[in-house]
């Protein structure tokens, strides 16, 4: 397990541990932030954005959810510019597979 996996589990541990029903409530449902990150955070507040934040430090697989969101995202975007090449899908995968299988 990597530095940033260890690091992440403890501050979720300690963070579920001490935060009580409020702070559990305030750090966003994985449904919740797996939709930000689908839409962007430009259309939520600085409340959302600190809460999308949070969650994100707590859990691994949204912050890596997050992360292949911007990446297909920032793909598709390219592709609607109109951009003539289309982008190789088995480079993609294994960019993607070298980037998040070895954390």
């Amino acid at each position: 397990m990597s530095l940033v996996k260890k690091t992440r589990k403890l501050w979720h541990d300690l963070y579920y541990r001490f935060a009580g029903k409020r702070g559990v409530n305030f750090a966003l449902r994985c449904r919740d932030a797996t939709e930000i990150a689908d839409l962007g955070i430009g259309s939520i507040g600085i409340g959302g954005k600190i809460r999308f934040r949070l969650h994100l430090s707590l859990c691994d697989a949204c912050a890596q959810y997050q992360q292949v969101s911007k990446v297909l995202g920032g793909a598709l975007r390219g592709y609607a510019a109109g951009r003539p090449k289309l982008p190789d899908i088995d480079k993609v995968n294994q960019d993607l597979l070298k980037k998040f299988s070895s954390k």
